[in-house]
């Protein structure tokens, strides 16, 4: 006996407008065992579709007028059928294409001794589909041409639960829609082509989730700070025209959360248009009209960061989970986005300041910007430096001498709970990885033989805020441990390095150091000297307290200075160029008493010169690019707020004022450096 199951379809939207469900979904393949010759054959005639329901949004300039959009089944869709126990079968349309009413036909393993059925669309092409957990993404949704609607039809998500074989022998589904709609026009300032459309929240969209055909239910998997919508040969000729969207979302409530439309043309320009916050139902079509300005893009990427009920992150020893963030290139394409973030605050000094730096977790290691994979970022502010330069500049230096790794970064623009909070400085947190400071990472297992040798992140500060630390025996400098840190390293590793440490300053600082030079078996000497060029060029005067100044030991090998870190304070300034900044800081007012040191010092700076000879047009290179961003940034965050906003020097003068002083500070001192190098 076959089972007859009757339906029809309605989509009620917009005036004059056809969306046509025309997706083609392939061939949904079954195993020989499972079809069984014997099945009886199952034909669906037709399916209906509950109507939309429209809302009306007050608009700003654009003419309200009612009216209907149709949704009619195309000539490739397929829906999918679960009996109450068994697999989906998938059902493709055999007549019916442009209609309300269709015709479709498909037959497989345990539909005949169903009594209720339950199905769904689009069609998911997996056999094994569990009905409790059909999958639903909201990503990668692309219009084509200004006002088609077309791509709608992909992601209009609907379910048929439970129903019964009537008097006839067939089925009635009622679908239900699972999404919302919203139907934008822009009014906009000018002519254009126009590539993508982020929607962006202070509250979060569900980007992905699972449908469960039990109770029709809608499980969010993931939740995004954007939705996303890639646009294709859309344009508009004139400023008499309007450039119509259509997006899907998964029903939330935004209701009191910031919600802001942005959109991207051809040659990146960004127009945005506030929207109103709400909260948005499955089953209705949200009809918006705006008017976009012309935003102030800085030509940089944006972080986007939206912390659980937009709490504010108060605490740098304490994370903060489950934070939604989401990274936009400056042409408006998504470079990363993700709801598993965690967040806290960072930094000792810059903690207290008016505008804070904070430490990014990711859920898995992960590319951003371009730069390797990790899980650990960091959110630098430069509060005090007027030029937000001085960090990247003299990490710029350290990537041109022979130093293994010098962390990357990209300067941003950062938008917290919906708040724009000027400029920051995403980059690499110090870690040990291979993508990163590349010396073995060592395991609680690591206790004897050559695998206790190493490796070993250190970081020199007089803070010595460390859980595992100890101060040297003959020069009492205060070492804390960063890796392994307090889960892994074990009390005889801290007692191996330590005892390392005082052997190598026991070398250094001996009456007949310069007998042998036993010292130098310990220390890569050349890192040494390198590490010294960056912090004497940049005047970071950190080094003599000591503050974060960090070494590293491989396993089987020497101590080895860097990486590099910490140049927003007091650095690049002019009146402070005659006389070294840390000769005589930390082991140098030793090594530059051994004159094999001073003789490597000589060659190494004949070496790398001419690199450091090419920083003032790299400064110049990088201001042009954040000089935009600055002047934002410097409006929002005035360094006189307090006296630590003035150790540099420059927080009253004007962007280009601080370039030109900052480029010459480093010229003056690169001159003054190259002459007593060349006379030591």
């Amino acid at each position: 006996m076959k089972h007859n199951f009757k339906t029809f379809a309605i989509l009620t939207v917009f005036a004059g407008m056809l969306v046509s469900c025309s997706q083609n979904w392939g061939e949904l393949s079954f195993p020989r065992s499972i079809q069984g010759e014997d099945e009886d054959y199952v034909k669906l005639l037709s399916a209906s579709i509950s109507d939309f329901q429209n809302e009306d949004i007050t608009r700003t300039s654009i003419k309200n007028t009612a009216g209907n959009l149709q949704l009619l089944w195309g000539e490739n869709d397929e829906i999918g059928i679960f009996p109450a126990r068994g697999f989906q079968v998938a059902f493709p349309m055999t007549a019916g294409a442009g209609s309300k009413n269709a015709t479709f036909d498909g037959g497989g393993w345990g539909l005949k001794s169903s009594t209720t059925y339950s199905a769904y669309y689009p069609l998911v092409k997996e056999f094994y589909l569990d009905k409790t957990a059909i999958p639903v993404t909201m990503t990668c949704q692309k219009q084509t041409g200004n006002n088609n609607s077309d791509h709608i039809a992909g992601y209009d998500y609907m379910v048929a639960i439970n129903s019964t074989v009537n008097a006839e022998g067939g089925v009635s589904f009622d679908f239900q829609h699972q999404v919302s709609i919203l139907h934008m026009q822009f009014k906009m300032p000018s002519a254009g082509s126009y590539t993508s459309l982020i929607m962006e929240t202070s509250g979060s969209f569900t980007t992905e989730a699972t449908l469960d055909l039990t109770d029709g239910g809608v499980t969010a998997t993931k939740t995004s700070a954007i939705q996303a919508l890639s646009l294709k040969d859309v344009s508009i000729s004139s400023t008499d025209e309007y450039l119509e969207v259509y997006m899907s979302i998964l029903p939330t409530d935004l209701t009191g959360k910031v919600l802001c439309a942005k959109i991207y043309d051809s040659s990146g320009t960004c127009y945005t248009a506030s929207l109103t916050g709400k909260k948005f139902v499955a089953g209705t079509i949200y009809n918006i009209g705006r008017s976009a300005k012309k935003d102030i893009n800085t030509g940089l990427a944006t972080v986007i960061i939206n912390t659980p009920k937009n709490e504010a992150v108060v605490s740098k020893t304490d994370w903060m989970k489950k934070a939604c963030i989401a990274i936009i290139k400056s042409d408006g394409s998504v470079d990363y986005d993700d709801n598993k973030l965690q967040i806290r605050g960072r930094g000792n000094s810059t903690w207290g300041y008016p505008k804070k730096p904070y430490a990014l977790k990711l859920d898995s290691k992960s590319k951003i910007l371009g730069m390797p994979m990790h899980k650990r970022w960091v959110l630098l502010a430069n509060w005090m430096d007027r030029t937000l330069m001085r960090n990247d500049v003299s990490f710029q230096i350290a990537k041109r001498t022979g130093l293994a790794w010098t962390p990357r970064g990209e300067f941003v623009e950062v938008v917290l709970n919906g708040e724009h909070v000027g400029n920051y400085y995403l980059c690499e947190q110090i870690k040990i990885d291979k993508n990163r400071v590349n010396i073995t990472e060592m395991t609680a297992e690591d206790v004897e033989g050559d695998a206790i040798t190493g490796g070993y992140l250190m970081e020199l500060d007089v803070l010595y805020d460390e859980v595992n630390k100890f101060y040297s025996a003959t020069k009492n400098f205060p070492y804390m441990f960063k890796e392994p840190d307090e889960e892994v390293l074990q009390p005889v590793q801290l007692s191996w390095f330590e005892n390392y440490i005082n052997e190598v300053e026991g070398k250094l600082y001996s009456d007949d150091w310069l007998v042998n030079r036993e010292y130098a078996n310990y220390m890569d000497l050349a890192s040494f000297v390198d590490w010294w060029f960056v912090y004497e060029l940049a005047k970071n005067w950190e080094p003599n307290h000591p503050k974060s100044c960090y070494l590293t030991k491989d396993r089987l090998g020497k101590l080895t200075a860097g990486p590099v870190w910490d140049f927003d304070y007091g650095t690049y300034v002019p009146e402070t160029i005659s006389g070294f900044t840390i000769k005589d800081a930390l082991y140098y007012g030793r090594l530059f008493s051994d004159p094999a040191f001073v003789t490597l010092v000589k060659e190494r700076w004949t070496l790398l010169k001419p690199a450091f000879d090419g920083i003032p047009d790299y400064m110049r290179t990088v201001a042009a690019k954040i000089k935009a961003s600055n002047e934002i940034d410097k409006g929002m965050w005035p360094a006189s707020a307090q006296a630590d906003g003035s150790v540099n020097g420059d927080q009253n003068m004007s962007f280009d004022e601080a370039i030109d002083r900052m480029v010459s500070a480093y010229s003056d001192k690169l001159k003054w450096l190259d002459g007593q190098i060349a006379s030591m």
